[in-house]
């Protein structure tokens, strides 16, 4: 802002912003660096150092303000540590070693603030023992939150001895390849449990003695099972154990990853209210059958699907079928979310598993009041019409479609015209079979009022098709289309008659789409 001048001809000063203001831009600016570098699974902090560059003010208020130095980077610059220490006065410290970190290094002067200790995270790629021996070895009263994650090679004499009672306010415990002893009320206190890979010491440990300490976790809110269930003993050997199902009244989030097998016998001996999210994800190796591919989500799921109410409740969904390595099926309630992904089989690119993953979804998600969903795959790869009318026909309530990818959607389309005559004897929607006579001159998706078609190729025949089902579902009584969006993309290798070819096609059409529907978007992207 420029000077402006007083009565004399003097340069009036700047006015600046109120200090509270600027230390929360401070925050504010380290927060959206952090959560922008989160997603690529990196860890950043105290950027906002860099603001203290702007001017004297900003320098000096930077200094001066201990709840800027609340989370401290502990790397190779020890100097910097003691600095933070020293400003952070006498508020609560977060401490993130990070790789930069040395074992040679001692961290004795950290001891006169250990009763300030909140937060302790040891980066995920530390292959040395954590550094947190010495801190471990004294009570910690203010320690809420533990992320430590390692290689998988440190020795486990190595290992600090994390002991519980002496952490009275640990409410978040992340761990990965960290072994534990284990005591049956260990977990008890937690809010926040993840575990990965191995994190005990006994190889005898069973799945009732885990099961026992999950009992005692009343106030479990979320709980992360990363591999782990596959090292307990016998889990997958001999006849199942009948055992109380394990109650967690304030569970909210369920995550496992791990073998099908495993985490099916697991579900079943958890209770799931309606209003926990679950997360389930198998890493298959390459060169599976098409047939363990086609069975694959199911297999995650216990045969009596019962105890899952989400599976019958879910009004939002998507089949993600668009990345190379991975395959996902969503399902979502206002209240919760159920989640199953294959990762790591990678196929044809862009070709995975389509018409396999809507088989899966339609026999999962049976009788669910489905309103709104998203598919995204290559749509070259389901050439039936007949695929479609039953995947489709099982949700009669759809209100929203979206769908994206690449191939052509024509034969999708044309299941949007094809009137039910009569019920289909072949279908992976029991639900399908209990039409009456009454509906069967229909048309899929009566109460259909959004359509978007996204990332896909825009032909002649494309937009014959899609006039059609508009003027099919006037013609059979249902109401216009609220809103129609169509986002071609670029297909030739010259933009300039792309453009041309594209729109020509569009401005023929244009009235006559605008007329059928409430509302039409449009927009062309460039490949």
């Amino acid at each position: 802002m420029k000077n402006t001048l007083d009565g004399t001809g003097r340069a009036k000063p700047s006015p600046r912003l109120p200090n509270e203001l600027l230390i929360d831009i401070f925050h504010a600016y380290d927060a959206g660096i952090q959560k922008e570098h989160d997603q690529k699974n990196g860890r950043l902090r105290c950027r906002w150092i860099s603001l203290m560059l702007v001017c004297r003010h900003w320098r000096a208020l930077g200094v001066s303000t201990p709840s800027l130095w609340q989370l401290i980077e502990v790397g190779d610059n020890l100097r910097w540590v003691k600095l933070a220490l020293a400003r952070s006065a006498s508020l609560p410290i977060r401490l993130l070693f990070t790789d930069r970190f040395s074992e040679s290094r001692m961290l004795s002067f950290m001891i006169p603030h250990k009763e300030r200790i909140q937060m302790i995270v040891v980066d995920r790629s530390q292959t040395y023992p954590p550094p947190t021996q010495l801190l471990f070895h004294y009570p910690l009263p203010l320690l809420s939150e533990v992320d430590i994650a390692t290689d998988g090679a440190v020795e486990n004499s190595n290992m600090p001895h994390l002991c519980f009672a002496e952490h009275p306010m640990l409410r978040t415990l992340r761990l990965s390849f960290y072994p534990l002893p284990f005591d049956d009320s260990m977990f008890s206190q937690l809010h926040c449990l993840s575990l990965s890979d191995k994190v005990f010491y006994s190889k005898l440990l069973t799945l009732e003695d885990f099961l026992g300490a999950l009992r005692r976790c009343a106030r479990l809110k979320e709980l992360r099972l990363h591999r782990v269930l596959r090292h307990l003993a016998n889990f997958n050997q001999g006849p199942a154990i009948e055992s109380a199902v394990v109650v967690l009244p304030k569970l909210r989030k369920l995550v496992i990853e791990d073998h099908p097998w495993t985490t099916s016998s697991f579900l079943p001996k958890v209770a799931l209210s309606p209003q926990v999210t679950l997360r389930l994800c198998v890493q298959w190796p390459g060169g599976l059958s098409d047939a363990l591919y086609t069975e694959s989500f199911d297999s995650l799921l216990p045969i009596d699907r019962s105890t899952i109410p989400i599976l019958q409740s879910i009004t939002n969904a998507s089949i993600d079928c668009w990345h190379d390595s991975k395959v996902a099926l969503k399902g979502w309630t206002d209240d919760a979310k159920i989640t199953l992904k294959i990762a790591g089989s990678i196929r044809d690119p862009g070709t995975f598993y389509l018409q396999e993953a809507q088989e899966q979804f339609g026999v999962l998600f049976d009788g669910a009041p489905l309103e709104c969903l998203e598919i995204a795959g290559d749509w070259d790869v389901v050439p039936d019409i007949h695929h479609h009318l039953r995947f489709f026909a099982g949700y009669p309530a759809l209100r929203s479609l979206k769908v994206s990818g690449c191939g052509s959607p024509t034969t999708l389309l044309r299941a949007f015209i094809q009137p039910q005559s009569h019920p289909s004897t072949i279908s992976f929607h029991p639900s399908y079979l209990r039409w009456g006579s009454s509906e069967s001159m229909s048309l899929i998706c009566p109460h259909l009022r959004s359509l978007a078609l996204e990332y896909v190729q825009w032909r002649q025949e494309f937009i014959d098709i899609l006039l059609l089902i508009l003027r099919r579902r006037l013609e059979y009584g249902l109401p216009k289309l609220t809103e129609l969006v169509l986002l071609a993309k670029s297909e030739s290798p010259t933009q300039g008659m792309c453009d041309t070819q594209l729109w020509r096609v569009l401005d023929a059409h244009l009235g006559d789409l605008q007329s059928l529907v409430t509302k039409l978007r449009y927009e062309l992207v460039n490949n």
